[in-house]
């Protein structure tokens, strides 16, 4: 059994890639070449479903379970709950702007770096979160959370 507390945690790995990529290609190009650039869009379409995924894990499986087994963390999950929200929105203005070229390149730029920072930060409180949980599962807890997010 792969340790589900882990893999969560591992997930923001390929996630946090993707950030960087999307940044170099904001970052390295000229204006012109960002707004309805094609490869742009799709790193940031790709990141916002991974996203969306990866959040559907966690508010299916993880935030559930961890409501029913260690309820002194629910002030937690509900700031992590926050964060998908404001990640999300972020994500999705940015994917729709870039989509319909609408908006100055340096708009777009502001809109990635607000985008960078919600999810830097709320990348922080869910591996702190996770690194918690690690601690605090016995093998019959991972064995059943496993299976919740198997099925997921």
């Amino acid at each position: 059994m792969t340790d589900p507390v882990r893999g969560l945690e591992h997930d923001h790995v390929p996630l946090s890639e993707t950030v960087a990529r999307i940044r170099a290609r904001l970052v390295k190009s000229p204006a012109r070449e960002v707004i309805g650039d094609l490869p742009t869009l799709r790193l940031v379409e790709g990141l916002r479903d991974d996203l969306l995924a990866h959040f559907a894990k966690e508010e299916e499986g993880l935030f559930p379970f961890l409501s029913r087994e260690v309820p002194d963390l629910a002030r937690d999950v509900d700031r992590l709950l926050a964060g998908h929200e404001s990640v999300c929105g972020c994500i999705v203005r940015l994917a729709h702007s870039l989509s319909v070229g609408r908006g100055a390149y340096e708009d777009i730029v502001a809109l990635f770096e607000r985008f960078e920072r919600v999810y830097a930060e709320h990348s922080r409180s869910e591996v702190s979160l996770l690194r918690t949980v690690g601690t605090r599962l016995d093998e019959t807890q991972r064995r059943e959370l496993a299976s919740l997010l198997d099925g997921l």
